[in-house]
């Protein structure tokens, strides 16, 4: 099992108008609620990584007792992922980015699967040859890594055309 799954939550939604997307319910459940079951789901702790622009939003939508939040600075993806690999210091951790849909549980644990027999480091997750923000980091090396293209259809929620398509799949 995996000792850490980070649920990045902290973005400003600027493509999607509002960060408030990580609570739009689809398939009848929140877009953090899902990363959050999927994070419970192969990982013993589940760390959401929120900002000064999701922190009230994340606090007003509520964790279940199995996660956790953390304040990052929100100076992007890269940047706050860099700092809580540095601060977070479990192996094997998985990241999962709040706004994906179409990862289920059973994809999840293929692609964790997959992963830990790869000798890198560091292995991302692809759907349709798109980096979707998933990624496992095996030890505290960031070089190499390879992707592993999963085989489920992942959305990444950052427009409006994107939360259509994924609504168009419940």
């Amino acid at each position: 099992m995996i000792e850490v799954a980070i649920i990045m939550a902290g973005g400003r939604g600027s493509r999607f108008g509002s960060p408030a997307k990580l609570t739009i319910k689809v398939c009848g459940e929140s877009l953090l609620s899902r990363a959050i079951r999927l994070g419970n789901s192969t990982a013993r702790l589940v760390i959401v990584a929120t900002s000064p622009y999701t922190l009230d939003l994340v606090r007003r939508h509520g964790l279940p007792p199995s996660a956790s939040a953390v304040e990052t600075p929100g100076a992007g993806f890269p940047e706050d992922l860099g700092l809580l690999l540095r601060t977070v210091r479990p192996r094997p951790l998985l990241v999962l980015p709040a706004d994906v849909l179409g990862l289920s549980e059973r994809g999840l644990r293929s692609f964790v699967e997959k992963a830990a027999k790869l000798p890198e480091p560091v292995v991302t997750a692809m759907s349709g040859g798109e980096p979707i923000g998933v990624g496992l980091f095996k030890g505290p090396e960031l070089e190499p890594w390879t992707s592993v293209e999963l085989r489920e259809r992942v959305i990444n929620v950052n427009t409006e055309a994107d939360l259509n398509l994924a609504r168009s799949l419940c």
